[in-house]
């Protein structure tokens, strides 16, 4: 059929030859359009019909005289027309409607594709497409992508030639494509399918078929349902197979293989990731559809839909009652994984609950019978290296989670871990009445009155320091603050102790009773006192010892909250910023007040105890600290129990001490002289329990004597490759269970260096790795950058011990070094593993992940 389209292409072609003006002539016995006129180069030009030969001898005649172009259609064929009349005619010929012809012409092409000539409503539909011509096509080679990519892109907004199963989803979440689509003709949707079928195979046609039996979206909600269906473990479920086979009627009632449904799964997985704004919709179709093919039941096997969540959670709730009941943790430990892959605990903070859950379940489940500790000192790092890490999962589990079944889980969860802390609470409190009262004194803890004589001042005698005072902090929160500081290429500088022991974080003992105005104004005097704020700053800056370690005129200085920054602002003052970068301040010390504030005020959300959450200024401080190379030393006054469902005893005292008036409760202990603040009497009465206070109801308390309030960090930071005479390069390790083994039964190792675990059965072939020929060259080649053996052997153990792969933070608490160490320690590594540059060992720098290949790593040594 012959189209205006096509007779423009062919007036064009004739003008650039320069055969025009005059009469062009189509052989066209169906013409579909006008015959009076047709628009040409902004003009009208004449169309006549003539069906006969003397119709066309007449017009050719009465056109003699005419300069201008004029189009003549017929039905008479080529053979009946004379040479006179073709010799009056552009181009001496008769023309024909050739569709293809018209449209090489619109991309200044020379040749076709085969492929394209029995597809004729394609250069039909081309021809349709406004404009006068396409981009010319390369070489002149007008190829089947070439005109597909016009098409979809003209008709359909698909802008990719060849679309494979995610283009095409990604497509049809644009808006408006059903519409475009639906508007397109029959034929066309028809070559649409065949081409996508060409491009992206079984599954390009089923999508196709999707979206034009539901002339909607369904097709991404379809693919997550798939992502149940085609799972290779449901292979053999048969009620599963006909959940698949009722999904067929949105598809085009075709079966569908398990590879094909599978690549549909993995397309709308990705899309569900690349658009998380969109995705809701997408994923509550989905679920929707599993109810209608009776399929709901089998939600719980995605990791997107909110039903199935709902179900992981379910199950991961019924687990952790029954590890409580007795039953062992692997099927926890199963559900618990499930759980947190699910796109819903990435919302919000649930599987960072997840995760701390299965960590106090860990706790538990590993929990046996442990020698009690038998002085402070021991039950003080039975709080820095268990403890306060227990305490920081128990904090984030506090106030449940938005399933009622899984809150309802971690109440009884939280109720378990916390009568076996209370028992450690009741046994630290006995020994801290009985150090109190004159029990030997131990290297390993120091009184808060003493964090001046024995770390401040004799680091400040080999370097400028600042000590940044965090009023309040306990130890769960602090760990919580170093992991904001993994980042910053700083380390902790541990104390040495007798046996080459060190401490990453030294305990500290806050004064009795545990409050702000005897333990602080106790920290910064650098001896028991009770006083304000003014007195802490007159005391700490006429400090003896401190003035001994002092330059010129530069007393040690003392901030407090309100003399950070100038008023009004959020900067740090000019004042405080010229103390910390003048080489003669040789100690500068900051109070921070945020986490005493955060326990008085209102506000019943648990924060995220970040940098800038603890103090805007902090970030500002580190890096004034660092730009004049000051050691930075953390520490805190006291610590604090928080409000769960505590029992209210009214004193008129403090808010968790109370004088010695009548007889101590179960839940409390008397005590008298020693550090007792002498302003409260000789004695006084406190709880070591946590579920006891003497005042209002507040986010939480001090005064008491549980670990969380008397035990208080006292941590030095430096830069990297700082050196320090009696301290070295450290980092506090988290306890085995909280990284992924359960814990160990033998957990008053308290003074034990940081030691890679011993070889299993399974790890015998590394004892023949060091001693083959080719780690012998490999170290050879390394040079003086490669590690010493026990570091790669070190790191081996750890890593095939969690299957080869681990968080770098993870890691470097293994290690027991500072984050920052962690990238330069594995590139020594490499240099003996990775042969011939095989990648045994890796470093992914976008997940900060390590990985060790233990298959190759044996295969290149050939263990």
């Amino acid at each position: 059929m012959l189209r205006p389209a096509q007779m423009r292409e062919r007036l064009k072609l004739l003008k650039e030859k320069g055969r025009l003006p005059g009469v062009v002539a189509f052989y066209s016995p169906d013409f579909s359009g006008e015959t009076n006129s047709l628009t040409f180069d902004g003009e009208q030009v004449e169309v006549r019909r003539c069906d006969c030969v003397l119709e066309i001898r007449d017009f050719l005649a009465a056109r003699d005289a005419n300069s201008t172009t004029a189009v003549m259609l017929t039905r008479v064929p080529y053979e009946e027309l004379g040479q006179d009349v073709l010799a009056r005619l552009a181009g001496r010929k008769l023309f024909r409607a050739d569709s293809w012809a018209a449209v090489m012409s619109r991309f200044h092409a020379i040749n076709l594709d085969p492929r394209l000539v029995r597809e004729g409503w394609i250069a039909d539909q081309l021809m349709d497409v406004p404009g006068n011509e396409f981009p010319a096509v390369p070489n002149g080679y007008l190829s089947i992508e070439t005109v597909w990519q016009t098409l979809l892109g003209r008709f359909l907004g698909l802008g990719d030639e060849r679309p494979d199963a995610l283009a095409l989803l990604r497509w049809l979440a644009a808006p408006g494509t059903i519409d475009r689509y639906s508007a397109t003709a029959e034929s066309f949707r028809s070559g649409f399918r065949r081409w996508v079928e060409m491009t992206a195979g079984e599954v390009g046609a089923a999508i196709a078929d999707c979206i034009e039996t539901t002339r909607n979206g369904d097709a991404i909600a379809v693919g997550l349902v798939l992502d149940i269906l085609s799972q290779p473990a449901n292979g053999s479920d048969s009620a599963m197979h006909v959940c698949a086979a009722r999904l067929e009627r949105l598809h085009g009632n075709h079966p569908l293989s398990d590879a094909a449904a599978r690549k549909w799964a993995l397309a709308a997985r990705a899309l569900v990731d690349e658009r998380p704004a969109d995705a809701p919709g997408w994923i509550s179709r989905a679920d929707e559809l599993l109810t209608n093919i009776d399929a709901d039941a089998y939600a719980v096997l995605s990791d997107v839909s909110p039903l199935g969540f709902k179900q992981r959670a379910d199950r991961y709730a019924q687990a952790i009652l029954t590890v409580l009941g007795g039953a062992a943790i692997e099927d926890a430990e199963t559900a618990a994984d499930g759980l947190e892959r699910h796109r819903e605990a990435r919302i919000g903070r649930t599987a960072e609950r997840v995760a701390m859950s299965r960590r106090l379940l860990r706790w538990l489940a590993g929990k046996t019978s442990v020698p009690l500790a038998t002085s402070l000192a021991e039950a003080a790092l039975v709080y820095v290296n268990c403890g306060a890490w227990i305490d920081r999962a128990r904090t984030m589990l506090r106030g449940g989670d938005p399933q009622a079944s899984i809150s309802h889980a971690y109440e009884a969860l939280l109720e378990c871990a916390r009568a076996e802390r209370e028992k450690e609470n009741q046994r630290f409190g006995k020994l801290l009445v009985e150090w109190n009262a004159g029990a030997p004194r131990h290297e390993a803890i120091i009184a808060v009155e003493e964090v001046i004589e024995r770390v401040l001042a004799p680091i400040a005698a080999n370097a400028p320091v600042l000590m940044v005072v965090l009023d309040g902090v306990s130890l769960p929160i602090f760990y919580e603050f170093l992991d904001n500081l993994k980042q910053r290429n700083w380390t902790i500088l541990g104390r040495k102790i007798t046996g080459k022991q060190v401490l990453p974080i030294t305990p500290a003992i806050a004064a009795i009773p545990s409050i702000t105005e005897v333990s602080r104004a106790s920290l910064l005097a650098g001896k028991l006192v009770r006083g304000t704020s003014r007195l802490e700053k007159e005391q700490f800056a006429s400090n003896p010892l401190l003035l001994q370690v002092s330059r010129g005129r530069r007393p040690p200085v003392l901030f407090h909250k309100g003399e950070l920054t100038e008023p009004g602002g959020t900067e740090l003052s000019a004042t405080v910023r010229e103390a910390l970068s003048s080489a003669e301040q040789r100690v500068v010390g900051v109070v921070i007040n945020a986490i005493d504030d955060h326990l008085s005020g209102p506000d019943q959300v648990r924060p995220e105890w970040t940098l800038e959450y603890l103090s805007p200024q902090i970030k500002g401080l580190l890096d004034e600290a660092e730009a004049a190379s000051r050691i930075v030393i953390f520490t805190g006054d006291h610590g604090h129990v928080l409000d769960a469902d505590s029992e209210l005893r009214p004193s008129g005292c403090g808010e968790r001490w109370r004088e010695a008036a009548g007889e101590s409760q179960a839940e409390e202990l008397v005590v008298s002289g020693g550090r007792v603040d002498p302003g409260y009497g000789a004695r006084i009465i406190a709880p070591w329990s946590e579920r006891v206070r003497y005042g209002p109801r507040k986010n939480g308390y001090h005064g008491g004597i549980s670990p969380q309030e008397i035990v208080v960090p006292v941590c030095v930071m430096a830069r990297l490759w700082t050196k320090l005479e009696g301290w070295v390069e450290s980092w506090p390790a988290a306890p085995g269970w909280w990284q992924g083994a359960q814990a160990a039964p033998a957990q008053r190792m308290l003074f034990a260096g940081v030691h890679a675990p011993e070889t299993s059965d399974e790890l015998k072939w590394l004892d023949r790795l060091f001693k083959t020929a080719t780690f012998k060259s490999q170290r050879q080649l390394a040079g003086a950058g490669a590690a010493p053996d026990r570091e790669a052997r070190q790191l081996i153990e750890i890593l095939a011990g969690r299957g080869g792969r681990m968080p770098a933070s993870a890691l470097a608490q293994r290690l027991g070094v500072a984050p920052a160490r962690v990238q330069p320690r594995i590139a020594a590594i490499r240099r003996l593993l990775n042969v011939e540059g095989y990648q045994v060992l890796s470093y992914d720098y976008e997940s900060q992940t390590v990985e060790l290949d233990i298959e190759m790593l044996c295969k290149q040594f050939e263990l």
